[in-house]
Protein backbone atom coordinates (compact mmCIF):
# COMPACT_ATOMS: atom_id res chain seq x y z
CA UNK A 1 0.00 0.00 0.00
CA UNK A 2 2.95 2.84 1.06
CA UNK A 3 4.84 1.60 -2.20
CA UNK A 4 1.64 2.01 -4.28
CA UNK A 5 0.91 5.66 -3.08
CA UNK A 6 4.50 6.54 -3.45
CA UNK A 7 4.52 5.76 -7.00
CA UNK A 8 1.23 7.01 -7.84
CA UNK A 9 2.22 10.47 -6.35
CA UNK A 10 6.13 10.39 -8.49
CA UNK A 11 4.06 9.06 -11.34
CA UNK A 12 2.09 12.25 -11.35
CA UNK A 13 4.83 14.48 -10.88
CA UNK A 14 7.13 12.72 -13.72
CA UNK A 15 4.42 13.10 -16.00
CA UNK A 16 4.55 16.94 -15.66
CA UNK A 17 8.22 17.41 -15.71
CA UNK A 18 8.50 14.78 -18.70
CA UNK A 19 6.00 17.08 -20.79
CA UNK A 20 7.67 20.30 -19.99
CA UNK A 21 10.91 18.10 -21.20
CA UNK A 22 9.09 17.57 -24.06
CA UNK A 23 7.94 20.65 -24.76
CA UNK A 24 11.36 22.37 -23.97
CA UNK A 25 13.18 19.62 -26.50
CA UNK A 26 10.95 20.53 -29.37
CA UNK A 27 10.93 24.22 -28.84
CA UNK A 28 14.64 24.64 -28.32
CA UNK A 29 14.85 22.26 -31.71
CA UNK A 30 13.01 23.88 -33.92
CA UNK A 31 14.51 27.46 -32.26
CA UNK A 32 18.07 25.72 -33.96
CA UNK A 33 16.89 24.34 -37.00
CA UNK A 34 15.22 27.60 -38.00
CA UNK A 35 19.46 28.85 -38.85
CA UNK A 36 20.72 27.49 -42.00
CA UNK A 37 24.03 27.75 -41.12
CA UNK A 38 26.08 25.77 -38.73
CA UNK A 39 26.30 27.32 -35.11
CA UNK A 40 28.58 27.08 -32.37
CA UNK A 41 30.80 24.82 -35.37
CA UNK A 42 33.93 25.20 -32.87
CA UNK A 43 32.04 23.14 -29.75
CA UNK A 44 32.71 19.95 -31.60
CA UNK A 45 36.29 20.44 -32.77
CA UNK A 46 37.55 21.26 -28.98
CA UNK A 47 38.31 18.27 -26.24
CA UNK A 48 37.16 20.28 -23.44
CA UNK A 49 33.85 22.63 -22.82
CA UNK A 50 32.87 24.76 -20.22
CA UNK A 51 29.08 25.65 -18.57
CA UNK A 52 26.93 25.35 -16.28
CA UNK A 53 23.84 23.92 -15.11
CA UNK A 54 20.35 24.61 -13.19
CA UNK A 55 17.59 22.51 -12.73
CA UNK A 56 14.68 21.75 -10.82
CA UNK A 57 13.36 18.13 -9.03
CA UNK A 58 10.60 16.60 -7.41
CA UNK A 59 12.17 14.66 -4.59
CA UNK A 60 11.40 11.76 -2.23
CA UNK A 61 11.87 8.27 -0.17
CA UNK A 62 10.53 5.40 -1.23
CA UNK A 63 10.20 3.04 2.22
CA UNK A 64 9.99 -0.08 2.70
CA UNK A 65 9.66 -2.62 5.45
CA UNK A 66 10.47 -5.51 7.12
CA UNK A 67 9.12 -8.82 7.21
CA UNK A 68 6.10 -8.96 9.15
CA UNK A 69 5.20 -5.05 9.17
CA UNK A 70 1.28 -4.87 8.52
CA UNK A 71 -1.07 -2.15 8.46
CA UNK A 72 -2.01 -3.19 12.28
CA UNK A 73 1.42 -1.96 13.42
CA UNK A 74 1.28 0.99 15.89
CA UNK A 75 3.74 3.46 13.53
CA UNK A 76 2.44 3.81 9.99
CA UNK A 77 5.01 5.43 7.75
CA UNK A 78 5.22 6.35 4.51
CA UNK A 79 7.15 8.64 1.75
CA UNK A 80 6.41 11.77 0.24
CA UNK A 81 7.43 14.25 -2.25
CA UNK A 82 9.13 17.74 -1.91
CA UNK A 83 10.76 20.19 -4.37
CA UNK A 84 13.89 20.71 -4.81
CA UNK A 85 16.73 22.67 -7.36
CA UNK A 86 20.48 22.36 -8.35
CA UNK A 87 22.64 24.63 -9.42
CA UNK A 88 26.56 23.53 -10.76
CA UNK A 89 29.47 23.63 -13.32
CA UNK A 90 29.92 21.56 -16.12
CA UNK A 91 32.98 20.13 -17.38
CA UNK A 92 32.34 18.01 -20.61
CA UNK A 93 35.57 16.36 -22.55
CA UNK A 94 35.28 15.04 -25.68
CA UNK A 95 35.33 11.29 -26.11
CA UNK A 96 34.75 10.94 -29.89
CA UNK A 97 31.87 12.37 -32.24
CA UNK A 98 29.36 10.26 -30.47
CA UNK A 99 30.55 10.02 -27.08
CA UNK A 100 31.54 12.67 -24.04
CA UNK A 101 32.42 12.74 -20.32
CA UNK A 102 30.79 14.85 -18.07
CA UNK A 103 31.86 16.35 -14.34
CA UNK A 104 29.08 18.40 -12.82
CA UNK A 105 30.04 19.81 -9.55
CA UNK A 106 26.98 21.10 -8.06
CA UNK A 107 25.05 21.96 -5.05
CA UNK A 108 21.78 20.32 -4.74
CA UNK A 109 18.54 21.66 -2.01
CA UNK A 110 16.56 18.96 -1.40
CA UNK A 111 12.90 18.83 0.19
CA UNK A 112 11.65 15.22 1.24
CA UNK A 113 8.60 14.56 3.53
CA UNK A 114 7.91 11.27 5.73
CA UNK A 115 4.58 10.87 7.02
CA UNK A 116 3.69 9.26 9.85
CA UNK A 117 0.53 7.87 12.16
CA UNK A 118 1.19 6.72 15.46
CA UNK A 119 -1.36 4.98 17.20
CA UNK A 120 0.43 4.15 20.06
CA UNK A 121 0.02 7.93 21.12
CA UNK A 122 -3.91 8.96 21.71
CA UNK A 123 -3.03 12.45 21.38
CA UNK A 124 -1.38 11.68 17.71
CA UNK A 125 -5.32 11.59 15.63
CA UNK A 126 -4.60 12.79 12.65
CA UNK A 127 -0.97 12.26 10.29
CA UNK A 128 2.22 13.80 11.04
CA UNK A 129 4.20 15.00 8.20
CA UNK A 130 8.07 15.62 8.75
CA UNK A 131 10.19 17.50 6.94
CA UNK A 132 13.86 16.52 5.45
CA UNK A 133 15.29 19.94 4.11
CA UNK A 134 18.93 18.86 3.13
CA UNK A 135 21.97 20.62 1.01
CA UNK A 136 24.01 18.52 -0.84
CA UNK A 137 27.68 18.71 -2.49
CA UNK A 138 27.67 16.54 -5.23
CA UNK A 139 29.82 15.10 -8.00
CA UNK A 140 28.18 13.34 -10.69
CA UNK A 141 30.19 11.74 -13.42
CA UNK A 142 28.19 10.74 -16.56
CA UNK A 143 28.81 9.18 -19.69
CA UNK A 144 26.59 11.50 -22.48
CA UNK A 145 25.71 8.99 -25.41
CA UNK A 146 25.22 11.39 -28.33
CA UNK A 147 23.28 10.97 -31.81
CA UNK A 148 24.41 11.94 -35.07
CA UNK A 149 24.49 16.25 -35.09
CA UNK A 150 21.78 17.11 -37.47
CA UNK A 151 22.86 21.14 -38.26
CA UNK A 152 22.17 22.77 -35.14
CA UNK A 153 20.54 20.01 -32.84
CA UNK A 154 21.62 16.61 -31.79
CA UNK A 155 19.58 14.01 -28.92
CA UNK A 156 21.79 12.15 -26.53
CA UNK A 157 21.40 9.63 -23.63
CA UNK A 158 22.85 10.00 -20.44
CA UNK A 159 24.01 7.40 -17.51
CA UNK A 160 26.21 7.48 -14.28
CA UNK A 161 26.82 7.91 -10.71
CA UNK A 162 26.32 10.41 -8.35
CA UNK A 163 28.52 10.72 -4.94
CA UNK A 164 27.13 13.10 -2.69
CA UNK A 165 27.34 14.80 0.84
CA UNK A 166 25.11 16.70 2.72
CA UNK A 167 27.01 19.74 4.47
CA UNK A 168 25.28 22.30 6.90
CA UNK A 169 23.16 19.55 9.01
CA UNK A 170 21.64 21.03 12.16
CA UNK A 171 22.10 17.91 14.12
CA UNK A 172 20.08 19.18 17.19
CA UNK A 173 17.14 19.96 15.60
CA UNK A 174 17.16 16.43 12.80
CA UNK A 175 16.96 14.68 16.50
CA UNK A 176 13.49 15.78 16.36
CA UNK A 177 12.39 13.83 13.26
CA UNK A 178 10.74 10.53 13.06
CA UNK A 179 13.70 9.11 11.47
CA UNK A 180 16.95 10.31 10.83
CA UNK A 181 18.97 9.95 7.20
CA UNK A 182 22.21 9.48 6.25
CA UNK A 183 24.62 12.36 5.56
CA UNK A 184 26.14 10.15 2.35
CA UNK A 185 24.27 8.99 -0.91
CA UNK A 186 25.13 7.91 -4.03
CA UNK A 187 22.34 7.46 -6.52
CA UNK A 188 22.19 6.06 -10.66
CA UNK A 189 21.54 8.60 -13.17
CA UNK A 190 19.70 7.94 -16.03
CA UNK A 191 18.33 10.47 -18.72
CA UNK A 192 18.12 11.88 -21.82
CA UNK A 193 18.33 15.52 -23.65
CA UNK A 194 18.33 17.08 -26.65
CA UNK A 195 21.73 20.03 -27.43
CA UNK A 196 20.37 22.91 -29.60
CA UNK A 197 23.59 24.89 -31.18
CA UNK A 198 23.33 28.84 -31.41
CA UNK A 199 25.90 31.18 -32.20
CA UNK A 200 27.63 31.45 -29.27
CA UNK A 201 26.49 28.73 -27.18
CA UNK A 202 24.66 25.30 -26.88
CA UNK A 203 21.90 25.18 -24.82
CA UNK A 204 20.54 21.84 -23.64
CA UNK A 205 17.37 20.94 -21.93
CA UNK A 206 17.75 17.05 -19.79
CA UNK A 207 15.10 14.70 -18.26
CA UNK A 208 16.84 12.88 -15.58
CA UNK A 209 16.07 10.26 -13.17
CA UNK A 210 18.25 9.74 -9.90
CA UNK A 211 17.67 6.26 -8.17
CA UNK A 212 19.27 6.04 -4.71
CA UNK A 213 21.44 2.63 -4.46
CA UNK A 214 22.32 3.28 -0.37
CA UNK A 215 19.73 2.99 2.28
CA UNK A 216 18.96 6.65 3.83
CA UNK A 217 18.23 5.41 7.34
CA UNK A 218 20.46 6.00 10.55
CA UNK A 219 19.72 3.06 12.46
CA UNK A 220 22.04 4.37 15.09
CA UNK A 221 19.72 7.02 16.77
CA UNK A 222 16.60 6.33 16.58
CA UNK A 223 14.17 3.57 17.55
CA UNK A 224 11.38 4.11 14.67
CA UNK A 225 13.96 2.75 12.61
CA UNK A 226 13.06 -0.79 13.16
CA UNK A 227 9.61 -0.48 10.78
CA UNK A 228 11.98 0.28 7.87
CA UNK A 229 13.71 -2.22 6.00
CA UNK A 230 15.19 0.45 2.90
CA UNK A 231 14.92 3.93 2.25
CA UNK A 232 16.71 4.58 -0.72
CA UNK A 233 16.46 8.47 -1.92
CA UNK A 234 14.54 9.01 -5.47
CA UNK A 235 14.28 11.94 -8.00
CA UNK A 236 12.96 13.14 -11.06
CA UNK A 237 13.75 16.39 -12.80
CA UNK A 238 14.22 18.53 -15.52
CA UNK A 239 18.06 20.44 -16.12
CA UNK A 240 18.97 23.27 -17.80
CA UNK A 241 22.87 23.48 -19.44
CA UNK A 242 24.72 26.36 -20.93
CA UNK A 243 27.96 25.88 -22.66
Amino acid sequence: MEISHFWNKFDLQCKKIVFSTIFSLILCSANAQKSQSINYAMYDTKKLNYGFILGGHYDSFLISHPQGYSSATDLQLRGAGGSGYTLGFVVNYHVNDILDLRLLPSVGFYERMIKYNDFSDPNLTEEVTELFESTFLELPILFKFKSIRRKNTRFYFIAGVKPSIEVGANKDKVKSTVLVTQTRDLSIELGIGNDSYFPFFKFSPELRFSLGVLNMIDRDNISPSIYVKRMPSYSVGLYFVFE
